[in-house]
């Protein structure tokens, strides 16, 4: 065969090769298509927390105002270790550098160039901060108990205690409207809505403003005394549009102060501090004009269970970091408080590597032990 006949032939094939090909192409085209693969479906979100009781909670109490808290990982942590509830700080005395434990962390007033505070002045940054800090818990499912005010960062009764930083240079002493709390004097004016000390119902109404939307409650004080300015501190709460739920913790700790506080009328929930072990139950508080025991108070039933919550705060055995709490003897408590129908939160270890190492680790939360507290 010639040359020429086989390019030909070979022409030939190429052209058939090339029709088969379109042809198996047109088929293709005809068929149905397999259908797409569905997008993945998002992880399914906590839901919000209601303000509902009893919980659950365990804190770390600077843990709004330690910026070295991541507070997603913080509210993932809480909601893995099978809390419900978490207590937190809005002051933080430890939040300026200078002194043991101390860190830079946020306060809630703005510095003016003499470096004093102007207790007019919030500070976006905690501001932003305050709103982050609630959303990631509400994602998580966890409700945040913000606690406004502590005796730490201006108070004379706590100078001179272990780790305790001078409160000469917080806010509530060194600030440009001469505002000076320091002695036992203050507690007629705290809470005042009528200057110098309006302040702080201004930085109530910024705080209730800034957590529009999200869930929350509020405690007025930390181990507080003086029953008048708690009053005064809640119409504060309330004139800055806060309409959720109270809860009151004073410095003594004693079975009088459900009646006392009116636990259910005036205030919502009632939190005790040092119930280190269950022989608190008989322990005699000799003043107490009714139940001088909180065995004889609980057998009375004149009280409602779901407004109580037993914290660990108080507790602590040492400043050891491995050897923080009796867990054992704590446990017993806290089991016994839910059997009742109560709430438990625990004051974590977590602090305490702040203070002895100058470095926080959220490791340091006691997840299974919380965990094995529910059964």
């Amino acid at each position: 065969m010639g040359r020429h006949h086989v390019a030909k032939h070979e022409a030939d094939d190429h052209r058939r090769e090339d029709r088969r090909e379109r042809r198996e192409e047109r088929r293709r085209e005809r068929e149905p298509r397999p259908p797409e693969p569905p997008d993945p479906e998002p992880p399914t979100p906590d839901p919000p927390p209601t303000d509902t009781w009893p919980r659950v909670g365990a804190s770390y109490y600077t843990s709004l105002t330690d910026v070295r808290v991541d507070v997603q990982d913080w509210a993932h942590r809480l909601r893995d270790a099978g809390c419900d509830y978490t207590r937190v700080w809005l002051l933080d005395a430890w939040a300026i550098p200078g002194g043991t434990g101390c860190y830079d962390g946020l306060v809630p007033w703005e510095r003016t160039p003499d470096g004093r505070f102007d207790l007019w002045a919030l500070n976006p940054r905690y501001l932003a901060r305050v709103r982050a800090y609630v959303e990631a818990m509400n994602a998580a499912g966890v409700l945040p108990e913000l606690s406004g005010l502590e005796l730490y960062t201006w108070s004379d009764r706590k100078q001179g205690m272990l780790w305790v930083p001078p409160a000469s240079r917080w806010c509530l002493r060194y600030n440009r409207q001469g505002v000076y709390y320091g002695d036992d004097s203050a507690f007629d004016r705290i809470g005042q809505m009528v200057n110098p000390d309006a302040f702080l119902a201004h930085f109530h109404k910024q705080v209730v403003s800034t957590l529009t939307g999200l869930v929350y409650t509020v405690e007025i004080a930390n181990e507080m005394p003086e029953k008048p300015m708690h009053a005064r501190l809640k119409d504060a709460w309330r004139a800055g549009g806060y309409t959720g739920s109270f809860s009151v913790n004073r410095n003594e700790d004693t079975p009088g102060q459900y009646a006392n506080m009116k636990i259910g009328q005036d205030y919502d929930r009632l939190n005790l501090h040092g119930k280190r072990d269950l022989d608190y139950l008989e322990d005699v508080y000799s003043e107490e004009p009714t139940y001088q025991a909180f065995a004889a108070f609980y057998a009375s039933g004149s009280y409602q269970a779901a407004r109580l919550t037993l914290s660990s705060d108080g507790c602590r055995k040492s400043t050891d970091v491995n050897d923080a709490y009796d867990y054992d003897a704590l446990g017993e408590v806290f089991m016994d408080a839910l059997a009742r129908g109560s709430s438990i939160e625990h004051q974590s270890r977590i602090k305490l590597r702040g203070f002895t190492e100058g470095r926080i680790d959220l490791n340091d939360l006691e997840a299974d032990w919380l965990r094995s507290l529910k059964g």
